[in-house]
């Protein structure tokens, strides 16, 4: 009974890092985006 407990703890946990580690992507993949607007506008706006 104690170990079965131990392991839905563990799965808890890994689950929290999964989607610690998921908001971290989204909002790397974000940021990137954003900085690929800002050039691309900016080349742009100097091709013009």
């Amino acid at each position: 009974m104690g170990k079965e407990k131990r392991v839905q703890r563990l799965m808890r946990n890994w689950v929290g890092t999964l989607h610690k580690l998921k908001d971290g992507w989204t909002y790397l993949v974000s940021v990137m985006e954003r900085l690929l607007a800002t050039i691309t506008e900016n080349q742009l706006l100097q091709t013009l």
